[in-house]
């Protein structure tokens, strides 16, 4: 039999997580990168900027029509030509670039919201006369399901065995992780625990804060509640030592 078992660090405000908080992390998808391209051997004067602009402003605007739950990170990547004097028409302004990324709670409603998406990238593509494509190079991750039986034996060995407290599930937590594939096929928990610090995740502050003698010394503790968990698993011994 398999199982996955990970832990991630995380601020203490807000406060470190329960496993099952995980229930909420989003399936992702990737796009990079959604290109607009001239029509060739054509005399049209055709702006590939210009289709960037209302591919962007177009996805500005369908946050009003989305879930709170559903979330759209995107910037211009790479515009067409480095100088504004430069005339649309010729070959350096040929292409631009844009990089979007996109998370629902679901699978199932991430493909909707990409239907969606897709929709207002051809609409400027077809507004400005440019040819457009889209690749998906970042693998799409799916949401995570949390084994209840493991989260109940981490949360054993971490509380009573180690004194570790970790705070009530929130449903407003989202994140995305290649774990939430994992967890579509064998049973896994992806608890967060706290180090300290208010500093944000992927954040250069958030570097300076896991080295520090509070950080290691909570990832060494959150370590020994997983190989507890491990065993209990193993030979059904809640709390093992």
């Amino acid at each position: 039999a398999y199982l996955r078992i990970t832990f991630y660090p995380s601020p203490s405000s807000p406060p470190s997580s329960s496993p099952s908080t995980l229930n909420s992390s989003h399936s992702a998808s990737g796009y990079r990168p959604v290109c607009y391209e001239k029509p060739e051997n054509e005399g049209t004067c055709c702006s590939t900027q210009d289709a960037a602009v209302i591919a962007y402003g177009s996805l500005s605007m369908l946050r009003q029509q989305l879930r709170p739950s559903w979330l759209v990170h995107g910037i211009i990547n790479s515009a067409g030509g480095r100088f504004a004097s430069l005339n649309p028409l010729e070959p350096t302004t040929h292409e631009t670039e844009l990089l979007f990324y996109f998370r629902t709670p679901t699978r199932e409603e991430l493909s909707v919201l990409l239907e969606k998406a897709e929709a207002c990238f051809k609409a400027a593509a077809v507004a400005t006369g440019c040819h457009f494509r889209i690749e998906q190079k970042a693998k799409t991750y799916e949401n995570v399901v949390t084994s209840p039986l493991i989260s109940e034996l981490f949360l054993t060995n971490a509380n009573k065995c180690l004194g570790l407290q970790f705070a009530k599930a929130t449903n407003n937590f989202s994140a995305s992780t290649d774990m939430g594939n994992v967890s579509h096929v064998v049973p896994s928990i992806h608890p967060l625990y706290s180090i300290g610090g208010a500093a944000v995740n992927h954040t250069k502050a958030f570097t300076a804060a896991t080295n520090t003698p509070r950080a290691h010394q909570a990832t060494l503790s959150v370590a020994k509640a997983m190989a507890l968990t491990g065993l209990d698993l193993m030979w059904k011994d809640t709390c093992s030592t």
